[in-house]
């Protein structure tokens, strides 16, 4: 499942952290930090989030982390800020419509991670972050804020 983290610190820490699964499905998260003369970020010992992560095939960091199944089922896994995650919460079904979920931060500038989700014919459709955890996202909206057309792949 790609994912990317598009936000600083899940762990709390200054850099951006990069989220991933290995093959047996165990997500990792590396720390990285970049000092204002260097040119690269400087990771740091990878941590192990847990396993069971390859029951999803599409994700997006959004502030936390949105994970589709593959019966189309979007999960909810609000961060700790500590770097973990906590249970997860079902969003709903349906999403299989959708073949990219693409965390973009703040899109409407309300101070909340948004989320869009590119469908098949590549439309791409915005849910706006409510802070709900329970309901953290409204009813998408079809968007002209990204030419989904012009790219092979967006993520």
């Amino acid at each position: 499942m790609p994912l990317e983290d598009g936000l600083p610190g899940v762990s709390g820490l200054l850099g951006p952290d990069l989220l991933a699964i290995d093959n047996a499905g165990v997500m990792w998260r590396e720390d990285t930090e970049q000092a204002p003369w260097a040119t690269q970020l400087a990771g740091s010992d990878r941590v192990r989030i847990g396993a069971g992560w390859n029951t999803y095939n599409r994700g997006a960091a959004v502030g936390d982390l949105v994970a589709c199944d593959a019966s189309g089922v979007l999960w909810f896994y609000a961060g700790t800020g500590k770097g973990t995650f906590a249970a997860r919460t079902r969003i709903g079904g349906g999403w299989n419509v959708y073949t990219q979920l693409i965390g973009v931060g703040d899109s409407d500038i309300d101070g909340r991670a948004d989320l869009i989700a590119v469908d098949r014919g590549g439309s791409p459709w915005r849910y706006r972050a409510t802070g709900i955890p329970q309901a953290p996202f409204a009813r998408g909206e079809l968007t002209s804020l990204f030419n989904t057309g012009s790219y092979k792949s967006m993520e």
